[in-house]
């Protein structure tokens, strides 16, 4: 049984986005936020070098039935083309938060806002059903939308 790592692209950052809710300390919450992207960072490097994406198939894939009476399954892949975007957004979203540094009183807005976009990108980036490709675009706007107005 192979690790779910794709799902754990996901999935991490969105428990990080709710435990930087009950997290008093802005230093902590920092640490937090940092230490996520960077395990995130890990796992998207592991999987560009442990991947065979000379293959016309996923290098990995994972799927979940979710709703099977209507055909909707929490369905993941990725393959040459998407390991790319899936690293790019990772940096973008380490990016993201080393500019956030200077806005103080507020880095638990920016990292819930950057950790949840995040996760919603790469469920984007790696859907391989619509129905979840079209909840992650949607989903994403939001903390996008936060991130802008800030």
């Amino acid at each position: 049984m192979t690790l779910p790592f794709l799902s754990s692209l996901i999935g991490l950052p969105l428990l990080a986005a709710l435990a930087l809710l009950a997290i008093p300390s802005e230093k902590a919450q920092r640490i937090v936020t940092g230490g996520t992207l960077a395990l995130l960072f890990a796992v998207a490097i592991g999987l560009f070098v442990a991947g065979d994406y000379s293959a016309a198939t996923p290098a990995y894939a994972e799927r979940y039935a979710w709703a099977p009476a209507l055909g909707i399954d929490f369905a993941l892949a990725v393959d040459g083309v998407s390991i790319v975007l899936v690293l790019l957004t990772v940096v973008l979203g380490g990016l993201a938060f080393l500019g956030s540094f200077g806005r103080e009183g507020e880095q638990r807005t920016h990292g819930v806002a950057i950790l949840t976009t995040v996760a919603t990108v790469l469920g984007a980036f790696m859907a391989q059903d619509l129905f979840l490709f079209f909840l992650c675009w949607e989903a994403m706007l939001v903390p996008a939308y936060v991130l802008l107005i800030r």
